[in-house]
Formats: structure tokens, C-alpha cells, sequence
């Protein structure tokens, strides 16, 4: 019987593959991952913005009915409605027409509100801007 030299990387990858070809084949599943759950007012939330339509709708209504354009909100207070701030106590926003409300989508947890030139929708719960329209209203006389 004769021994031949084999070199050190050559046993180790010999050792290597004979040691995997003798792991079991059965192994657990990989883990499944967890599904979040969206509750559900955020779910709407996230399609709460005006539409084209509506943003058409709204300025048209406030150009026929000049007459029901609020005073503007206090100094300062106006420059704070971004969307997913919260509406101020100090705003005095108040909801628009229902005239006009019908001309709008219903959405479920929300409300439109209206402080100076500004209109707002409004997630009722949190009082949080979900989306606004800056000098949607002819300013007041």
C-alpha cells in the first residue's frame, strides 16, 4: 500500500463535504414573520387628503358664497396648520357648510373644518391635519 501526500486544504474540504452530506435533512421551517395589524383608523388616515375634484369643489363654493368666509385665525396660529400638526384650541376652526360637506367624500373619523383662507380635514379622534388647503377661500372683507 502506498501513501501519497495530499495537501492540508485538500482534507480539510474532504472532512467539509463528508460532514454536511451526513447533516440531517429535515430541518425546522425558517420563522414566519409576524403580520402587522394596521388598526383601523389608520388605515383611513392614510388615504385621508382632498382630491382634485374637491379642492375644485371647495373654491368654487367659497367664490359663489363670499359671505360665509371666516375671519382669519390669530397671528401665528395660521402658520402652524401643516399636515400632522394638531388643531390649536386657539385656531377656532369651525366645520364648513353642509352644503358644501355633501359635495365631499365621506370619510369615516374625520371632519372639515374651516379657520380663515384655510380648510382643513381633520382626524376627529387625535385632532390631527391629515390635509389642508392654503387660500382656498376669497380673503375676508
Amino acid at each position: 500500500m502506498t501513501l501519497t501526500y495530499a495537501p492540508p486544504i485538500v482534507l480539510a474540504l474532504t472532512f467539509a463535504l463528508g460532514a454536511a452530506a451526513q447533516a440531517p435533512a429535515s430541518q425546522d421551517p425558517p420563522p414566519v414573520p409576524s403580520v402587522q395589524v394596521v388598526p383601523p383608523s389608520a388605515a383611513v388616515s392614510a388615504i385621508a387628503v382632498f382630491t382634485t375634484a374637491e379642492a375644485h369643489a371647495i373654491r368654487d363654493y367659497y367664490a359663489e358664497h363670499p359671505d360665509r368666509v371666516a375671519d382669519p385665525p390669530p397671528i401665528g396660529v395660521a402658520e402652524s396648520l401643516t399636515r400632522g400638526a394638531r388643531v390649536s384650541e386657539r385656531l377656532n376652526a369651525r366645520p364648513v357648510p353642509a352644503e358644501l360637506a355633501e359635495k365631499l367624500a365621506d370619510r369615516p373619523g374625520h371632519e372639515v373644518l374651516v379657520a380663515g383662507s384655510v380648510v382643513l380635514l381633520v382626524e376627529k379622534e387625535s385632532r390631527e391635519i391629515r390635509d389642508l388647503l392654503r387660500d382656498a377661500l376669497p380673503p375676508a372683507r
